[in-house]
């Protein structure tokens, strides 16, 4: 298999018997695009397999181990868009855990993987989207970088990300369990906060109070709030006094009840010019 030095791009999904170590034939090429479908790496080798112009990096149904993963990024330090969907993790140890750094990893989108425990280190990450993923421990370690912070249909236990919330914008999160004085408390510091989604979520504590009023203060410049949740004998607070941002507030909300009484579905949508 040939590849010319001036190769930008590489798009494989082929599977191959034997299997061909495409690591081991674009490495230490200019490739500043690599998207590698069903296939298997092991044996990453960073002192050898160098991708010191790599930008964006995709995987999907691939086969790899937890530390030839770690090691792959290694030999990508200027990756800056990593892609993750539905990896096949080999673990070495019973305990399904993936860990791994990158000074440079600005945007990570992770769909269908299933891990004990996720540790993210990332200094620069400003994005990172989470789908269709169950993890029991989330972690993501940075300095404060985060802007985009979206998660979809997953399962998770303990989700931290630490400093990281100081400059989100948009908080984007649906058909997840949420408690919400954990999450508030996640988020809270997110004075630049713009647009705050919560669709589909179920609030786990039945004590639990949604106050959009102590939301909007919270964040100041809060532009965008949608909010649709199933609770079950909670309250919800809708009052909004003083003066706020907020340009657009969608709300449904399902109340379920012991006895199933009067109506459990309503609804509050407010826009102001």
């Amino acid at each position: 298999m040939y590849m010319r030095e001036t190769l930008r791009q590489l798009h494989y999904n082929v599977r191959t018997n034997p299997n061909i170590n495409i690591l081991a034939k674009c490495g230490r090429q200019k490739l500043e695009v690599l998207t590698l479908s069903h296939n298997t790496i092991t044996g990453v080798e960073p002192s050898y397999q160098k991708f010191p112009f790599l930008r964006s990096l995709s995987l999907s149904y691939v086969s790899i181990s937890a530390s030839d993963l770690s090691l792959l990024l290694t030999a990508c330090p200027k990756v800056e868009v990593l892609t993750l969907v539905s990896l096949d993790i080999v673990m070495s140890d019973p305990q399904a855990t993936m860990d791994f750094s990158s000074n440079s990893l600005k945007d990570i989108y992770v769909e269908a993987i299933s891990l004990d425990k996720f540790i993210l280190e990332a200094d620069s990450l400003e994005k990172l989207h989470l789908k269709d993923c169950t993890v029991e421990v989330f972690e993501l370690v940075g300095k404060g970088m985060l802007r985009f912070l979206k998660i979809d249909d997953v399962s998770v236990i303990h989700l931290d990300i630490g400093e990281s919330s100081e400059n989100l914008e948009v908080v984007d999160v649906s058909n997840f369990t949420i408690m919400w004085a954990k999450f508030h408390h996640m988020i809270s510091r997110s004075s630049k906060l713009k647009k705050l989604r919560l669709w589909g979520v179920v609030f786990d504590d039945e004590d639990e109070v949604v106050d959009i009023e102590t939301i909007s203060s919270c964040f100041p410049l809060l532009g965008n709030l949608s909010l649709s949740y199933d609770l079950r004998e909670a309250a919800v607070q809708y009052g909004l006094h003083g003066s706020f941002v907020l340009e657009n507030v969608i709300c449904f909300r399902k109340v379920t009840t012991s006895q199933e009484v009067g109506h459990p579905w309503g609804c509050f949508r407010d826009q102001n010019p």
